[in-house]
């Protein structure tokens, strides 16, 4: 047991998933004494096995520990660093295909639902929790150009005005680092939440409940996530940006609804309405409308060319 343990950490730490995947599946004592969450020790920075997969980026091994383990991303090593913050952590952003690696892993720890809390609550990744130099997982993702990473952090509540040791907020780290379109997302983010945070009785429609009101409806926690969840499901059926469909929805009074049969009529002019740029699929399935109604006109003039001719022979 114990060179099969030494052969699958020494396959964690050095990222490869196939073959720790292999000694995984080959060895059943390995499967039922497994703990993720043990550190390594001082001279491995504290990490765990959940602090490594995440910092490769392994999905699968993510997966298992979450639901076969009881791995905890909230578990954190000698810096501080929680799995979201690893997950986060990425040098060559650049590859479309890690930036969908990324935020599959960054998306099934945020699902993570922990231990129970009490009154029907359960222990859930915290999105806030800093390191040693004062940077959130939302920092790490825009310093590294993980633009999707972000949509999700930010949908599930990430300060965005959150300053690490330098003083630096996420919305810096990204220009810093030169990815402005992170940097003007989180921009923009930050004048919404600005404008709501400047009326405490309305925020996007949804009114809160002065302290003297009697009330036992949905806690504003819930409303959060009721909002979350409706923003994810919008850019999923629509193919935008979270940041999109947030602007979308709001245009629309948060009516899923109205935005379908706007965006039914004219997606472009309901993406002119809400100030956001329409998305490319958007605008490639427009020209080939265009360009097929060219094509139909000109059959059309052929077939007249082609009738006139036959008249006068």
């Amino acid at each position: 047991m114990g060179g099969i343990s030494s052969r699958f950490r020494k396959a964690i730490q050095t990222g490869d998933q196939t073959l720790a995947l292999q000694i995984y599946n080959s060895s059943r004592d390995l499967r039922e004494n497994l703990d993720p969450n043990l550190s390594y020790g001082e001279n491995h920075g504290n990490n765990t096995a959940m602090h490594y997969v995440s910092l490769y980026g392994q999905r699968v091994l993510i997966r298992v520990f979450l639901d076969f383990h009881n791995g905890n991303p909230n578990k954190r090593n000698a810096n501080s660093l929680t799995s979201l913050h690893e997950a986060c952590i990425c040098a060559n952003s650049n590859d479309p295909d890690v930036q969908v690696d990324r935020a599959e892993c960054v998306q099934m720890l945020l699902a993570w639902q922990g231990p129970p809390l009490g009154n029907g609550r359960y222990e859930r990744v915290d999105v806030a929790a800093t390191d040693a130099y004062g940077n959130s997982a939302l920092h790490y993702a825009s310093l590294s150009g993980l633009k999707k990473c972000v949509e999700l952090i930010v949908a599930h509540g990430a300060p965005l005005f959150q300053e690490n040791k330098d003083g630096h907020t996420p919305c810096d780290c990204a220009a810093i680092h030169r990815h402005a379109d992170i940097a003007a997302l989180l921009e923009s983010k930050m004048v919404f939440a600005a404008a709501e945070n400047e009326d405490p009785e309305v925020s996007d429609g949804i009114y809160t409940i002065k302290r003297d009101e009697s009330y036992s409806g949905l806690r504003s926690q819930e409303l959060q996530e009721a909002k979350d969840s409706l923003l994810i499901e919008t850019a999923d059926m629509l193919h935008v940006p979270l940041f999109t469909a947030e602007a979308l929805l709001r245009n629309n009074e948060w009516s899923k609804e109205m935005l379908l049969e706007g965006w039914m009529r004219d997606p472009v002019a309901c993406c002119e309405k809400a100030g956001v740029k329409p998305p490319d699929s958007v605008l490639a399935e427009l020209g080939k409308k265009e360009e097929g109604t060219a094509e139909d006109a000109e059959q059309r003039d052929r077939a007249d060319s082609e009738t006139l001719c036959d008249i006068c022979a």
